[in-house]
């Protein structure tokens, strides 16, 4: 059975990720703070580097370029590793103005962005400096029934649960949900061989934050109170954007990759699991 390390296990990408592989791989953990030479003993067959500081500037450095970096140049060395996948972030692309392509230049604006967009240079670069198979894969905005509490979609859960006001941000987002993401990770380990390539998973279609707020209404058949608290200023770097999505082409003619659920079916089903644990 091949092994996985997988880092950022504990995450919700991470934890998801090692929940769904686990069945036909054997999934190794790796946590910032493990000795890092181990990963040469327990010679795995793919890396899924999904470690990431997102709220800790002071933190971002180490945990997006440095451990990058250290994990890169172990296996620089190591025939067994037959694919490295950065999980990347789309928002290392900055703020575009229409779909963004894989090929649209990064231009970050925060911190985060930087870091994140540091470590897809560096993973492109050690791939193609010493020949090895390295991915890039960069989510757009990914929801799910295990999120964390503070996300949004859990946010929005609570408040018709509770009967709360709802605080909006005005933004919108291209909604991909956890298993669709899973899949398309999966795909892009066992076949992409294009050294350094990136590859983009959403729905190809952009909501506004109100859009999904509504559809929650609808979900729930009742309407709570709702309040816009920022809106859109064009200037400040962040989660605020009046354009958001991914062109997905290029993985749907590798990969034969589609998202199996749209937002409404996502969001049925991410409310139907949070019910049914409850």
């Amino acid at each position: 059975m091949d092994k996985i390390i997988i880092t950022g296990a504990r995450g919700f990408v991470g934890s998801s990720l090692c929940k769904k592989l686990s069945s036909k791989f054997n999934v190794i953990n790796f946590n910032r703070g493990d000795d890092i030479k181990k990963i040469i003993d327990i010679k795995p067959s793919y890396i899924i580097h999904c470690a990431a500081e997102i709220y800790d500037k002071d933190k971002m450095f180490d945990s997006n370029v440095v451990l990058t970096y250290e994990l890169l140049n172990i296996i620089k060395d190591l025939d067994c590793v037959k694919n490295f996948v950065y999980i990347g972030s789309s928002s290392e692309y900055g703020r575009k103005p229409k779909h963004i392509k894989e090929s649209d230049n990064l231009e970050p604006d925060s911190m985060y962005e930087g870091t994140k967009a540091c470590g897809s240079m560096l993973t492109r670069a050690f791939g193609k400096t010493y020949n090895i198979n390295t991915s890039i894969v960069r989510p757009f905005s990914i929801y799910g029934e295990n999120e964390q509490k503070h996300k949004f979609f859990s946010h929005l859960y609570r408040c018709f649960v509770n009967n709360d006001d709802v605080k909006l941000i005005e933004g919108v987002h291209d909604w991909i949900h956890i298993d669709d993401f899973v899949d398309g990770v999966k795909l892009v380990m066992l076949k992409n061989k294009e050294i350094g390539e990136a590859y983009h998973f959403g729905n190809g279609v952009q909501h506004t934050n109100f859009e999904v707020f509504s559809i929650f209404c609808r979900m729930f058949n009742k309407k709570i109170n709702f309040e816009i608290t920022k809106k859109y200023d064009g200037k400040s770097a962040g989660v605020e954007s009046k354009s958001w999505v991914a062109d997905i082409s290029k993985v749907q003619k590798k990969f034969n990759w589609y998202p199996k659920y749209t937002l409404e079916e996502g969001i049925f089903k991410f409310i139907k699991v949070r019910e049914d644990n409850e």
